[in-house]
């Protein structure tokens, strides 16, 4: 998926932020299983396993799982013979009129055009599309603000290490979909991906932003920060990705809030999630924004290039080491997100020792409480506020929240089911090794996936050289379509999020010793839950499964839970405490004449499920 930046001027249309496109630090070696001297080893039966270990299933799956390496993939898959050299960066003349491939991004078709440098400066190469006209000056001064505001930023947030060798390219185009956008794959060799243009560069939606607009150079800003944060961390996640490029914005005095209004509207927005598309992302930006400028007032600064290499999207202790030098009572993730939920409600930096306060363009409107019981769900860490009126007397809530909730929307049977696990620039891959009976055989499997269309990829593929080469099997489900250049075989990709049985024949392999792999290969930015697989069976066979990033799950992991209370006195006084849940349970009592609000954070990672709960009001 490509990093697009939401578009002002088209805001009520589309969102317009890129996703990453991936270009490893350092290329993994994908994992081949050497056929064990049985031909026919030992079976591995899926036991049922307790709750708990879905917990350490996931951080083995993200252990496990390998970065994306489309050079050595495309080796593996024989769709070339071998590596090829990396594009070397290098200037081009003055004036310079080339081709360059351009996404829709609404419909993921790719269109060639034509184009001309026009301008060079230390950090940027712009070119014009030949159609469209050309400003010299508001070229000249918006290259002009990106070098004395935007770069100054980015280099001290970035190690130099991370900085383009040449500058980097600007296209100016027409696009539908985004107000621009950054992808990595444009930096390989087009013997990998043949939409690649090998070379860094953003492309900006100049026809709906000019270079006259002021929100053309926060573009520039936009795009550029992902492209550094790229060169730090081949597999950054989108939500901290898209938050640190708004924060970009607004540290060189180009952001706005209108994304954050729209987060501050519908406050039950997972934070570490992301949309599948600019037009549904706009909350998630905001809410990316907001969280991102909490950190960076209340740290006096956010040091990106520290988090980026750290993994702080994925890695969130890292951010709660960061705010625990500032307040060490903070242990956990969980709390430093509750903090920000309480914020965004009081917003006031007299209370406690200020961390319930930054600048906030409003603050968040609760709903109010019903008296009857009420049944909910909120999004994991997301939030919900619900506001009760002062009362003569005192009343208790009895809240009860799920103490599970699925790693997956699936159904799964006792019997323990392989995922693929989830995550960005991504491969996972589950492998066994058997000799195909010389009458032949056949491999069965229940399937459910959810993967991003077009860009995100699972496969089954067979391989008669020891796991050294790949070929992709063809299933009911698999398609040949490569409208972004990212389909490597017969890959399936979308939705399917109801059990189907497949069986694959394995008579054309009668007799052979031979490897079957499934694969998901993730691009980056959005991820989608991925691939399940349940019931493998092999007729005649009882192979062993050996999964690298897959791992077997329950589909079940404890839902955890933050509630805190907002009171408020008959003067305006504000007391917070924190509300302790006991087995998904809580009670509180609310005193006699203050207004109250009960701000509900659902905290279990590696989910997008959401959680539900209720609560009911008595005197």
């Amino acid at each position: 998926m490509r990093c697009w930046r939401i578009c002002l001027l088209l805001l009520m249309l589309v969102g317009c932020s890129p996703t990453t496109p991936a270009k490893p630090t350092q290329p993994p070696t994908i994992s081949s299983l050497t056929p064990t001297q049985s031909l026919n080893p030992t079976h591995v039966v899926a036991t049922t396993l307790p709750i708990i270990a879905d917990e350490a299933a996931v951080e083995q799956a993200n252990q496990q799982g390998l970065e994306r390496d489309l050079a050595q993939l495309a080796v593996d898959w024989r769709l070339i013979a071998a590596k090829p050299p990396a594009v070397l960066p290098k200037m081009p003349p003055p004036y310079e009129q080339r081709s360059f491939w351009v996404t829709d991004l609404t419909s993921n078709q790719q269109r060639n055009i034509s184009a001309t440098l026009q301008l060079s400066t230390t950090h940027l190469l712009i070119y014009v599309a030949d159609d469209l006209p050309v400003d010299q000056a508001a070229l000249s001064n918006a290259a002009t603000q990106f070098e004395q505001v935007g770069w100054p930023l980015l280099a001290k947030w970035y190690p130099q290490q991370a900085w383009p060798k040449v500058p980097v390219t600007v296209l100016n185009t027409k696009i539908s979909g985004a107000g621009g956008y950054y992808a990595s794959d444009n930096e390989l060799p087009q013997a990998i991906n043949p939409f690649s243009n090998e070379r860094e560069m953003v492309v900006i939606n100049a026809a709906a932003t000019p270079p006259s607009d002021p929100s053309y150079v926060a573009t520039v800003i936009h795009e550029m920060q992902h492209l550094l944060q790229r060169n730090v961390l081949s597999h950054p996640a989108t939500w901290i990705n898209e938050g640190a490029s708004m924060l970009s914005e607004q540290r060189s005095g180009y952001g706005n809030d209108s994304l954050a209004l729209d987060f501050l509207a519908s406050p039950d927005t997972q934070l570490n999630a992301w949309a599948s598309s600019p037009g549904t992302a706009l909350k998630h930006y905001g809410a990316a924004q907001l969280f991102l400028r909490y950190l960076d007032q209340q740290l006096d600064g956010l040091p990106m290039g520290t988090l980026a290499a750290a993994d702080a999207g994925d890695n969130l202790t890292s951010i709660t080491s960061l705010m625990a030098t500032r307040y060490p009572d903070l242990t956990s993730f969980d709390q430093v997100f509750a903090a920000w939920s309480v914020a965004n409600l009081v917003n006031d930096r007299s209370l406690a020792d200020g961390r319930y306060g930054y600048d906030l363009p409003r603050p968040i409107v609760p709903e109010p409480a019903q008296s009857s019981e009420q049944k909910l769900n909120i999004q994991q860490f997301g939030s919900d506020y619900l506001a009760f009126e002062p009362a003569a007397f005192e009343r208790t809530v009895e809240w009860q929240g799920n103490n599970t909730v699925p790693i997956f929307a699936a159904d799964v049977t006792n019997s323990a089911t392989w995922w693929s696990g989830r995550g960005d620039a991504r491969v996972s891959t589950l492998t066994t090794a058997l000799q195909v009976p010389s009458t032949g055989s056949s491999l069965s499997y229940q399937r459910w996936f959810d993967l991003e269309q077009d860009y995100d990829y699972a496969y089954l593929s067979v391989s008669l050289d020891q796991g050294q080469t790949w070929q992709a099997i063809a299933t009911q489900a698999s398609t040949g379509a490569n409208p972004v250049g990212l389909n490597i075989g017969a890959g399936w990709t979308g939705q399917q999020t109801s059990w189907q049985a497949e069986t694959v024949d394995l008579t054309p392999w009668a007799g052979q010793h031979i490897q079957l792999r499934f694969w998901v290969i993730n691009d980056e930015a959005y991820n989608a839950p991925g691939l399940a697989l349940s019931d493998l069976t092999i007729a005649g066979l009882t192979p062993e499964w050996q999964g690298a990033g897959f791992v077997r799950v329950r589909n079940q992991l404890a839902q955890r839970w933050m509630l805190t209370a907002v009171l408020y006195d008959q003067t305006g006084a504000i007391k917070i405490m924190s509300i302790p849940t006991d087995n998904g349970k809580a009670r509180w009592v609310i005193p006699a004449n203050q207004r109250a609000v009960l701000v509900i954070n659902a905290t279990t990672q590696a989910t997008t499920e959401a959680a539900d709960y209720s609560y009911n009001v008595t005197p």
